[in-house]
């Protein structure tokens, strides 16, 4: 028996359900690829932060050095698999559905997660630093590496509040840093209604890949990080930003 035809869309019962499931892949795939890519940052940022308490003829710095490339490693492998799915919606002629709920399906439990942190410091030293992050392992390691640095941190764990934040901090020049998934809305959407809002304000985008922003595109006050990055990588996009915004403070 023939399956039933759709003819608003033309195509049957059949084609209709594979669409979705494929459809639900590719969600699958860039949820996976953003929490995979977010535990790689963390992993690399304590790396770095334990090989800067080694002595320079540690031995264990070769090991800490295999260790790096072999997460680099995974993030490559994750984001080809991502691409893949991507490429193969495209081959058939259909434009990737990127919309949908991308919220981490990791439990936000603090009892399975790193030790939780403040969520501001003090005045600083290097400037004042807002980001954006919902992801545990990648806040931690983040609000270490710029705590260490002598940023003043503020963060926001959704878009609402970081609107907020940007209002009261606008005056102080911070330097936002904001991932490309927030309120569960993927493409940099967060990125770019802030953006839209404080167009004077300089964001720098976390991202898995080139392929995940279709919202926003890089400029003068948007640079691109793309995950998974050591924290001196940053760190020098935050004072980047500064410089190139006329903040010598």
């Amino acid at each position: 028996m023939s399956a039933a035809r759709d003819d608003k869309h033309g195509w049957s019962e059949g084609e209709e359900s594979s669409e979705d499931a494929f459809t639900e892949l590719i969600r699958l795939g860039r949820r996976t690829t953003h929490e995979v890519s977010n535990a790689l940052t963390a992993v690399l940022g304590y790396l770095d932060l334990a090989s800067g308490q080694l002595e320079a003829e540690e031995p264990a710095r070769d090991a800490i050095a295999k260790a790096v490339e072999a997460a680099h490693a995974a993030a490559s492998t994750i984001q080809g698999f991502s691409e893949g799915v991507l490429r193969s919606r495209e081959s058939l002629g259909s434009t990737p559905v990127l919309a949908g709920d991308l919220r981490p399906r990791r439990s936000s439990d603090p009892s399975t997660g790193p030790p939780p942190l403040n969520d501001a410091t003090g005045p600083g030293t290097a400037g004042v630093v807002l980001f954006a992050v919902a992801d545990t392992f990648i806040r931690s390691i983040l609000l270490t590496g710029l705590k260490a640095a002598g940023h003043e941190i503020t963060v926001a764990s959704e878009l609402r509040e970081l609107l907020r934040l940007c209002a009261e901090f606008e005056s102080r020049h911070p330097v936002l840093v904001v991932d490309s998934i927030l309120d569960g809305m993927g493409n940099g959407k967060g990125a770019a209604r802030i953006r839209a809002e404080f167009p004077s304000l300089p964001v720098i985008l976390m991202s898995t890949g080139s392929k995940e922003l279709t919202e926003i595109e890089e400029g003068p006050m948007l640079t691109v990080i793309h995950k998974p990055f050591p924290i001196a990588r940053l760190l020098e996009k935050i004072e980047l930003c500064r410089l190139e915004n006329g903040d010598e403070s």
